[in-house]
């Protein structure tokens, strides 16, 4: 990595908060290690004032994020025709056009939330966010199988080259990038299929605010290491 990307660089952190994904991702790990930090504070003691003020923290992030949200579904619909004109197998330009349209429905009701939430529009805010919730855990659930399958072709192609033998698939940068975005997606399954109530109506458990933060911050990690690499 040369020293303009490096961590260490200010120059470099000032490239990725500018761009709004960089930041976005950025302020999500905040907001859920703060999740996850309120819980296992208050575990400890339940009037702790450090614990108050990380719930703030995620909280305030959580609304500010819907806003930096707030129309950018209106560029999905050409992403998600766009889909369809890769050169994936037919079973992936599906999975991948069904993530992308449902993550275009969650974008749309968390900007209603967000209207909701600031007394904009008196909607039943309840109701809204069940809804975001429901698209953004099903575009979780339908991303890791497109990243499974996708995983699984790239491990097909590479054991069918005879220039490979004798080589390492961790090796290749393909298969590592890919492993990178399935273990991502799995974080946010755990992250929405929770926030969606599928984990105590699917599998009768209730994943607590510790490990829905955890998950959800690591898969923002793994989402600015991406940024990073392609600053």
């Amino acid at each position: 990595m040369s020293d303009e990307k490096s961590v260490t660089n200010l120059k470099f952190w000032g490239m990725l908060l500018t761009k709004y994904d960089g930041k976005d991702k950025f302020l999500r790990a905040i907001q859920n290690f703060a999740r996850a930090g309120q819980y296992y504070v208050k575990q400890q003691d339940k009037d702790s004032e450090l614990a108050k003020r990380l719930s703030l923290v995620q909280k305030a992030l959580s609304l500010d994020r819907k806003a930096f949200r707030l129309c950018r579904w209106v560029d999905d619909p050409f992403q998600i025709m766009a889909t369809l004109t890769t050169d994936e197998p037919a079973q992936l330009k599906l999975l991948n056009f069904l993530g992308k349209l449902n993550m275009m429905g969650f974008v749309i009701f968390d900007n209603a939330l967000w209207v909701a939430s600031n007394k904009v529009v008196l909607w039943n805010s309840a109701w809204i966010k069940s809804w975001a919730m429901f698209f953004r855990a099903w575009a979780a659930l339908i991303q890791t199988i497109y990243a499974l399958l996708k995983l699984r072709r790239i491990i097909d192609a590479f054991s069918k080259k005879g220039e490979n033998e004798g080589k390492a698939i961790t090796g290749n940068e393909k298969f590592q990038e890919a492993t990178w975005d399935l273990y991502k997606v799995i974080f946010d399954v755990l992250t929405y299929v929770p926030a969606a109530g599928y984990d105590q109506k699917w599998f009768g458990i209730k994943m607590t605010d510790g490990a829905i933060g955890t998950a959800g911050g690591l898969s923002s990690l793994i989402s600015l290491r991406k940024i990073f690499k392609k600053l």
